[in-house]
């Protein structure tokens, strides 16, 4: 059998691009949706207003986790965003060593 196993690693780097850009339509599209719809809506009353606040939550669905992903990779961003709770000795319901049921 002669078969052609050399493969470009095309389909690879597709698959990748892929479900990439299905996560940003699936959790930004419909911010993406909500804009556009206000945008047209706005040019089909002819008011300004809804054009810009279409315009504006589109450059806000885009930018906001842009400007997210540029402070994190900058160090600004704190990795944990909620510090650790301070650990005690007795925590409320757990049994205490020195009470012990006497029989």
């Amino acid at each position: 059998m002669t078969g052609d196993t050399d493969r470009s690693g095309w389909g690879g780097g597709l698959a990748m691009v892929s479900l990439g850009l299905l996560m940003v339509l699936c959790c930004a599209g419909p911010a993406l949706i909500a804009g556009g719809a206000l945008g047209v809506l706005g040019g089909a009353v002819r008011n300004p207003w809804l054009i810009g606040a279409g315009a504006l939550l589109v450059l806000g669905a885009v930018g906001y986790p842009l400007y997210r992903r540029a402070r994190r990779r900058s160090g600004q961003a704190a990795e944990d965003c909620c510090p650790p709770p301070p650990t005690t000795r007795h925590q409320h319901g757990a049994a205490r060593p020195d009470r012990t049921s006497r029989s």
